[in-house]
């Protein structure tokens, strides 16, 4: 199970940018030797090149989210738990970071999204619930579920809902 609610939860930030690769690795379960194969390509995701080797308090908070982006989104898991769509950084980190996330949700045997984005939600679910307040309203195949999703948006800003 891997979530990316959290990508920086268990970042030390008196570690290195590598040791926090292994760090954060060790927290997800992964075996130190793949975290080792992988090294390269999170570094290189993460755009941090010679800074790697420096301690993470040395970094911008969005060196920091790139590297957690990288590291969280470098090992594939069976079970994937998102809340919305992850997009942090320059535009042209947000387009990498982008294709990443397909790439990484397309390898879920099972995926877990929170969501307002309903072309996220129709790209990589097959089925949905719409929960309004914390209430399931219904669950079901994707296209029904969106239906009654902007149903439920139409009737919210009709006038008449409003005078309700």
């Amino acid at each position: 199970v891997s979530s990316a609610l959290n990508t920086s939860l268990g970042l030390d930030v008196e570690l290195t940018g590598r040791e926090n690769i292994y760090l954060l690795g060790y927290y997800r379960g992964i075996p130190r030797r793949t975290i080792t194969a992988a090294l390269d390509d999170i570094i290189d995701t993460a755009e941090l090149g010679q800074f790697i080797d420096l301690p993470v308090n040395t970094y911008s908070a969005g060196m920091q989210g790139r590297l957690t982006f990288a590291v969280a989104t470098a090992f594939e898991p069976d079970i994937l738990i998102m809340d919305e769509w992850l997009a942090a950084g320059d535009s042209r980190f947000v387009a990498k970071a982008s294709e990443r996330t397909a790439q990484f949700v397309s390898k879920a045997r099972i995926l877990i999204l929170a969501s307002h984005s309903l072309s996220i939600v129709r790209n990589f679910c097959s089925h949905a619930a719409f929960l309004n307040s914390g209430s399931l309203v219904t669950y079901g195949p994707v296209e029904s579920v969106i239906t009654a999703y902007e149903s439920h948006l139409n009737a919210s800003s009709s006038p008449a809902a409003a005078t309700a």
